[in-house]
C-alpha cells in the first residue's frame, strides 16, 4: 500500500509518496504541490503510469 503525503526538505514543503517498503519518494518532479487536482482520476492515472522507483527515495 502507498500513501500520498507532503514533507519538508530544506524549509520547502514538497509532495511525496510513502511506498510499500515505508520509504519516502519525492514526487516534486511530477507535481509542485498536492492539490485537489492531483487527486483527479487523470492525475492519479498519470502517477500510476510512472515508475515509483525512478523518484528519489528517502529512508524514514
Amino acid at each position: 500500500m502507498t500513501k500520498l503525503c507532503r514533507y519538508r526538505l530544506d524549509g520547502l514543503e514538497k509532495p511525496g509518496l510513502i511506498d510499500s517498503s515505508g520509504a519516502l519518494r519525492d514526487l516534486s518532479g511530477l507535481w509542485n504541490d498536492l492539490t485537489p487536482e492531483c487527486l483527479s482520476p487523470q492525475s492519479l492515472a498519470r502517477l500510476a503510469d510512472t515508475s515509483i522507483h525512478l523518484h528519489p527515495r528517502f529512508i524514514l
